[in-house]
């Protein structure tokens, strides 16, 4: 945590603040010290080197200018304002890079009941928990009800005592000596290790039977406490079809109801390949999904609206899931989806399969050499299908996991545009990469948009005019030519020829 940082880390640090946000007490943006970085860089390294040398040298730097920012429309008393300290690039570059740090290692010292601003963890995450806990409330029957509590700790943020939160630094072996400010980039990440504070008082509680968590299935993990980070938010999902983009064309803007479609493949995606996340286990006992790495998942009418909906967009998460061997011992050779391009083996066998062999792994059907054991199969399979697990690598002798990748992307990595362009189909790479050639054209900026206008026929022709009932006659006023759409007005028309 406290290495003395190299140069690179020092200058990505300053070209990562937003270069135009307002000028602090020395009255200096982010951007004069990034357009005058070859003539201030230097400076700005050392000093900041200087300070993880000598930490007591970050006086010289911990100058601000309070700001007040009203909580309502109409504030009446200080009361109403909230004050931010205005800090400079210099003293935001040191904590920055402390912060940087510190947020790689939150994970550890984090539970997951806390999601905000941790590394691999999502804002909507816990909400998901939420919501699947209200629904198994509101589903509970008996005599003994249950009680969740909101607290609002938005407060607690404003004002935190500083011996506190120094008390909460020596237990994680930081060493802390001055003051914080709360536009300090690590004003989020201190005030996360402090709610840890709570969770582990919380925990305490539950262990002496004083505090009763509620677990929504036998298997399925207590759930005593969560916090939020921000708003709450509708998880992906919910945001309905009643209003959409007719068409992606103008600003870019997507289909909303194939972008929602996205975010469920995403979770559906999520649900394969991020099973240690408290969201995940806890969908997956309370809906008794397998273990399998590809599982298969159903729902009933009981079941969440969210549940219910990852379930009725499974087909298309499937379809551009397969799994990518390593050891192959946790892959049926059968019964899951391991060759790109064909669904399970076993739907595809030309000839019964011994009941013996049907669970088998992949592992188990590889030679001493490490080698495909083709007479184990070759015989079960079309021609077809053999082709295509020659192209697949049998599974290592040495140990390492099999794993879900997403054929949409080309790392394998899933991603909510790539899934979009999927349900989309090509049309949509194509309009796409239009779009960027057009963008990037580097002619004036008018042009541009003409261009844009031409390519989605958005120009505002006589037959554009009638369309919306803008005129009453679709025919060229130039040449009288009974039909002007875009191509006669910039291509046809003698009057665009003669140009």
């Amino acid at each position: 945590m406290s290495n003395i940082p190299n140069s690179k880390e020092i200058r990505d640090v300053v070209f990562s603040f937003g270069p135009y946000k307002s000028p602090k007490n020395d009255g200096l943006n982010a951007l004069i010290f990034q357009s005058q970085w070859d003539k201030v860089g230097e400076l700005v390294i050392s000093f900041v080197k200087g300070v993880f040398l000598h930490p007591d040298n970050i006086k010289k730097a911990n100058q601000t200018l309070i700001c007040l920012i009203p909580k309502i429309d109409v504030p009446e008393s200080l009361k109403d304002f909230r004050p931010i300290s205005l800090c400079n690039v210099i003293y935001k570059t040191v904590t920055k890079i402390v912060a940087n740090r510190l947020k790689s290692h939150l994970a550890l010292l984090v539970m997951p009941n806390q999601c905000g601003f941790i590394k691999g963890r999502k804002r909507a995450d816990n909400i998901i928990v939420a919501q699947e806990i209200i629904h198994f409330m509101n589903r509970k029957r008996g005599g003994k009800g249950w009680m969740t509590v909101k607290v609002d700790l938005e407060k607690s943020y404003d004002k935190i005592s500083w011996e506190f939160l120094k008390d909460t630094l020596v237990d994680i072996e930081f060493s802390p000596n001055q003051g914080l400010h709360q536009e300090d980039p690590l004003s989020p990440y201190l005030f996360i290790l402090c709610m840890e504070r709570l969770a582990h008082l919380i925990n305490v509680a539950v262990q002496e039977d004083v505090w009763k968590p509620i677990r929504l299935n036998r298997r399925g993990p207590l759930l005593s406490h969560l916090f939020f980070a921000g708003v709450l938010e509708s998880s992906p999902g919910f945001l309905g079809d009643g209003m959409f983009a007719e068409e992606c064309r103008g600003l870019g803007l997507r289909k909303i109801k194939e972008n929602n479609m996205a975010f469920i493949i995403k979770l559906g995606h999520r649900i394969m390949t991020d099973r240690n996340s408290l969201w995940v286990r806890v969908l997956r006992s309370k809906y008794k999904v397998d273990e399998r790495l590809i599982p298969n998942i159903s729902a009933s009418a009981n079941d969440s609206g969210l549940w219910k909906t990852i379930v009725k967009i499974w087909p298309q998460t499937l379809e551009n899931s397969h799994i990518i061997l390593g050891d192959g011992v946790h892959t049926s050779f059968w019964m899951d989806l391991w060759v790109p391009g064909c669904p399970l083996l076993v739907s595809l066998a030309v000839q019964s399969i011994p009941p013996i062999m049907i669970h088998w792994s992949t592992s188990q059907f590889i030679t001493c050499y490490g080698n495909w054991d083709w007479p184990l199969f070759q015989h079960s399979l079309p021609t077809s299908v053999l082709d295509k697990i020659r192209s697949v690598l049998p599974p290592t002798v040495d140990p390492s996991l099999d794993r879900v990748i997403w054929e949409g992307s080309q790392d394998g990595g899933f991603s909510v545009k790539s899934a979009y362009n999927y349900l989309m189909g090509t049309s949509h790479y194509h309009q796409d990469r239009i779009w960027k050639v057009i963008w990037a054209w580097p002619g004036p900026e008018r042009i541009r948009q003409f261009l844009w206008l031409l390519y989605t026929g958005s120009l505002l022709t006589n037959v554009r005019r009638v369309h919306r009932h803008m005129a009453t006659n679709v025919a060229c006023l130039r040449c009288h030519y009974n039909h002007e759409d875009s191509l006669h007005a910039i291509r046809d028309c003698p009057g665009a020829r003669e140009l």
